[in-house]
């Protein structure tokens, strides 16, 4: 599991991976993934009208949808690859791989060997040693996504062939005076967390924020007229329209802060022997904290603006049965995820169901 930055513990490694991944994803590397999130965006706003059309649209089946779209884009963005099929491929083989994972770190202490370290001596056909199993499935997964898809742009870029990536673009800045191997394996790791970063907690920010303009619409009313005042009506918001939406922006962001997709961080084991204030932390225990700011934040923010206000400016929200209510029941585990609901998303007018048809999916 320490192959993504996220899960290596403090120290040299560590530094190293989230400063190759800082050099990409911070406030202005991250502006060059705009035109893939709008086209990701673009997307889901056609899925929306299409389901609503039919009866109404299962909300965090369609989340699911987009993050796969995304997912698509980030496997381009990440390796370069430009084919549908291939995009699509890596980008459910990434999901596959970190299912799982999320469903392990939902609670601490999963498996039997968490509290009882001895156990992880016994050989992984006995009873009781599932999880060792299970972690060679997972391993393998892991090494798909990790290993053969950074193995084929290396091949790429000896052939010449390779086109700009995120991976590409860090092999091509390799220091030749220090250990090549290594920075190679550290570009593979991290290129292989980019996925990972954000795809379920976009679920969970967007399935969860929708449930809420489902159920609070005199904030999306209110929302609306600013939009129609500042932008005019029927127009979409992009980036750049973000400084000047103070309602707007300030409704999305204390959507998130109400109703936080993540009230706990991932599950840590402490290092060694602490105390904090009157409270003694033994050596391998496990600690769930409060959520901190994630690495990838400006890619993250930046899709949830573009999609948030995009949704505002052209749907009203409708409930279609008995589902999606103020007392709407939530899914157990590490992420706050709503469970399944259903909403219409209504045109505001004639133009803008034409406008949402006719966009551009690149």
């Amino acid at each position: 599991m320490d192959t993504a930055f996220q899960f290596t513990d403090y120290g040299e490694k560590w530094r190293e991976h989230r400063k190759i991944f800082h050099q990409e994803m911070n406030a202005i590397g991250a502006q060059r993934l705009r035109p893939h999130q709008s086209q990701a965006s673009q997307r889901f706003l056609k899925r929306l009208l299409v389901n609503s059309d039919s009866g109404g649209a299962s909300v965090v089946e369609q989340v699911r949808e987009y993050v796969l779209i995304a997912g698509e884009i980030s496997v381009s963005i990440t390796y370069g690859f430009q084919q549908v099929s291939r995009t699509q491929h890596d980008a459910h083989l990434s999901q596959n791989a970190i299912d799982p994972l999320v469903q392990l770190l939902s609670t601490g202490g999963t498996f039997l060997v968490d509290v009882i370290p001895i156990l992880r001596y016994l050989p992984s056909w006995a009873t009781g040693a599932s999880f060792k199993r299970k972690a060679k499935l997972w391993n393998n997964l892991r090494q798909q996504m990790f290993d053969a898809t950074f193995g084929e742009v290396k091949t790429d870029r000896s052939s010449g062939i390779a086109a700009p990536s995120f991976t590409s673009f860090c092999l091509n800045n390799i220091d030749p005076s220090k250990d090549i191997p290594k920075q190679e394996e550290d570009i593979n790791h991290v290129a292989g967390s980019i996925y990972a970063a954000a795809g379920e907690t976009v679920i969970a920010v967007l399935s969860t924020c929708i449930h809420i303009l489902l159920n609070h619409p005199e904030a999306v009313k209110r929302a609306q007229k600013e939009m129609n005042e500042v932008l005019g009506f029927g127009i979409l918001p992009t980036f750049d329209d973000e400084r000047v939406l103070p309602f707007t922006k300030s409704l999305i962001l204390e959507m998130q802060r109400w109703k936080s997709p993540t009230p706990l961080g991932l599950p840590h084991v402490s290092t060694d022997d602490l105390t904090y204030k009157e409270y003694r932390i033994p050596k391998g225990s496990i600690v769930l904290g409060n959520s901190f700011v994630c690495p990838g934040r400006f890619v993250a923010e930046a899709s949830i603006w573009v999609i948030l206000s995009s949704l505002i400016a052209a749907f009203n929200f409708r409930r279609v049965d008995e589902t999606g209510g103020p007392s709407h029941s939530f899914q157990t585990g590490l992420l706050r995820i709503p469970n399944e609901f259903k909403v219409r998303f209504e045109p505001r007018s004639e133009a803008m169901r034409s406008l949402i048809s006719e966009l551009h999916e690149g």
